[in-house]
């Protein structure tokens, strides 16, 4: 790698870092400061957040399924036998 391009890499982790830090010294006093944002995000943050979550894995499991390989219904169940 060029010297670049662990310019980068240590400027990335150096911002990872900086803003972990931050967020674990910020106050919480609830559960749903920690986990909700404080129940204060948009639905929109909310809904990008599900439809993320849910298009990373479906695809992969649907392509396993149609090519017959076990595991590609619910939990690790052949989608055949799932119930």
């Amino acid at each position: 790698m060029t010297t670049l391009d662990w310019v980068v890499v240590a400027v990335h982790f150096a911002l990872l870092f900086g803003l972990a830090g931050w967020s674990f010294r910020q106050p919480r006093d609830t559960a749903d400061d920690c986990v909700l944002a404080g129940r204060h995000l948009g639905w929109w943050i909310v809904g990008a957040s599900i439809f993320a979550s849910n298009i990373g894995s479906e695809p992969r499991a649907r392509r396993r399924q149609r090519r017959g390989h076990p595991g590609g219904g619910a939990g690790g169940v052949p989608a055949d036998t799932a119930s």
